[in-house]
């Protein structure tokens, strides 16, 4: 099996040598520049104001380790937001011990601790929780009675419960790894698995609320190989991305119906785009969504492609420094416009993160683009690196920092572990 990285940022440097395999190491965090732009120098647009605030600091909670570095997306759910680590969690005696947590989180910022993985039960969540009928479902990608994976629910009190192990003893059956979110059809809840079958190209599986589990489609290579991201829901028709793969072996779009019918609808060459690690949204009957890679300048793109995949259309691609880089989130629409976030690149880079800050940005279906936000003025204040998609709430957009976000609580040095921030729309 494909050993990847357990960050979305480590997942990131990774993607260009998928075929090679990655390491599963952590990579190291810098202390912040000391050099800073003011906000005089910023265009009019992307002014900082009071748009932006903080909600909460990982590494802020002395009772108990609250987790570090948030990957995935939030859900809200009637009055909290609900979110997971991708790794921490253990105690403030051992700061880089854990496996991650399930966190419940109020608009006010009070934090609340609903599940610490121990390896056993799970390890590293990828892809955030959803919402079943009051309970929560989402994926580790480690851990578990085999160490490939599960898939678990958790109540909003904390009651948690593995559904299903990921076994990957058996190459042609075996399926591990999963990173993406899982959605709900009917009652029934389908992901994806970044390693299965004889290639290691990856699945796309079904399970019931009680843990009955079914693999839907092997990929092979041709049809796409490493989905990192989870699926979308368009009349009872799936549709996702694979990371790599495909006629060009730069990723996929792909369609599959519930009943396991598979069929590529798109294949990444480069010039349009190539490592795609985001999950989909549909708009107007088009399909919208990132690449990591590829683009005039080789730093991502977002993309639209018909539902047929017989019109695909880049509506930006990246320059790095000036817009961001490597969009490692997917895009929601609100009231006609699109957001996202590059976890690289912006304004800042060069100055506090060394590359590793990234934007907010907007853009419209027909491809007007504008950076709304740029993260880490000052790394340690409002964080860098989002690599999760936004989530909006009332008129505010709600997301989480990779790294960043200055704690002083967390031991005998601060914190630098990821941020829940609120992004107000003017």
């Amino acid at each position: 099996m494909r050993t990847l990285a357990l960050s979305r940022f480590a997942l990131s440097v990774c993607v260009a040598a998928l075929l090679a395999g990655c390491s599963a190491a952590q990579p190291p965090i810098g202390a912040p520049g000391a050099m800073r732009l003011t906000a005089g120098t910023l265009p009019m647009d992307r002014a900082r104001a009071s748009k932006y605030r903080v909600l909460f600091r990982f590494g802020e909670s002395r009772v108990g380790h609250d987790g570090w570095y948030p990957t995935d997306p939030l859900l809200y759910m009637n009055g909290t937001f609900y979110g997971t680590t991708s790794a921490g969690g253990f105690s403030l005696k051992c700061r880089f011990c854990g496996y991650g947590v399930i966190f419940g989180l109020s608009p006010s910022g009070t934090y609340k601790r609903l599940h610490q993985f121990t390896g056993g039960d799970g390890a590293y969540p990828a892809g955030g929780v959803i919402d079943v009928r009051g309970t929560l479902y989402g994926t580790t990608y480690s851990g578990g009675k085999y160490g490939y994976g599960t898939v678990f629910s958790v109540t909003p009190s904390g009651e948690y419960r593995v559904l299903y192990n990921f076994n990957f003893s058996d190459s042609s059956t075996g399926s591990a790894g999963p990173l993406g979110n899982l959605i709900d059809v009917n009652g029934k809840l389908y992901g994806t698995a970044i390693s299965a079958g004889t290639c290691d190209c990856g699945e796309v599986y079904s399970i019931t609320t009680q843990g009955k589990f079914h693999p839907l489609h092997v990929f092979s290579g041709p049809d796409g190989s490493s989905p990192a991201a989870g699926l979308l829901n368009v009349n009872g028709t799936l549709y996702g991305t694979t990371m790599s793969g495909g006629a060009y072996k730069r990723g996929t779009v792909f369609r599959i119906t519930t009943k396991g019918a598979e069929n590529v609808l798109f294949s990444f060459d480069g010039a349009d785009g190539g490592g795609p690690s985001a999950p989909l949204i549909a708009v107007d009957g088009r399909l919208y969504g990132t690449t990591q890679y590829g683009g005039s300048a080789s730093w991502g793109t977002v993309f639209s492609v018909t539902t047929d995949g017989k019109k695909e259309r880049v509506l930006h691609s990246f320059s790095y420094e000036n817009d961001g880089a490597r969009p490692q989130a997917g895009l929601i629409d609100v009231n006609g416009t699109l957001y996202g976030t590059t976890a690289f690149g912006g304004i800042y880079n060069k100055y506090v993160c060394k590359g590793t800050c990234g934007t907010i940005f907007s853009v419209t279906t027909s491809g007007e683009e504008h950076v709304v936000y740029d993260f880490a003025e000052t790394y340690e204040n409002d964080g860098a690196t989002p690599a999760a998609n936004l989530i909006e709430v009332k008129g505010k957009l709600y997301g989480t920092t990779e790294f960043g976000g200055y704690s002083p609580n967390c031991g005998s040095y601060p914190c630098y572990d990821g941020t829940v921030f609120e992004f107000t729309l003017v």
